[in-house]
């Protein structure tokens, strides 16, 4: 199981390198035709309509997984993450997926891993806080 620690300084990378694949699927989409554009108009929408939304947003969504892939592997390559990060042939597939996931996905577990890290600070300080000091001579 990897260190909480390495896991701790992972996350917010990811979460930097979502953000900026997110500005790159957003350029990318006003680049090419009918990705930039919702087709739906109006409150009543057609099933057509519907239906072509739905094939819009596929392919946005392979979109986002293939930049998200190339991303990872120019950060692998940039040597981005720390020193202990697991990277094998499989890590651009791997981390372009969670990157991919977008920034909705790495705000809250940022601030989860935070709490975490907060409480063993608290409970670190409870310990020294009622451990006695021996005074050396």
């Amino acid at each position: 199981m990897p260190d909480f620690d390495l896991i701790s300084s992972i996350a917010p990378i990811l979460a930097a390198l979502a953000a900026a694949n997110e500005r790159f699927v957003e350029a990318l989409k006003s680049m090419i035709p009918g990705l930039g554009v919702d087709p739906r108009v109006g409150p009543e929408i057609a099933q057509t309509q519907e239906e072509e939304n739905s094939t819009r947003e596929g392919w946005i969504g392979l979109l986002s997984i293939a930049t998200g892939i190339l991303t990872a592997w120019l950060a692998i390559g940039a040597e981005a993450f720390p020193k202990g990060t697991p990277v094998n042939s499989w890590s651009p597939f791997l981390y372009g997926l969670l990157i991919a996931g977008g920034t909705r996905l790495w705000n809250p577990i940022i601030e989860y891993l935070k709490a975490i890290k907060d409480t063993k600070n608290e409970t670190a300080a409870k310990e020294r806080a009622q451990t006695p000091r021996v005074q050396t001579p």
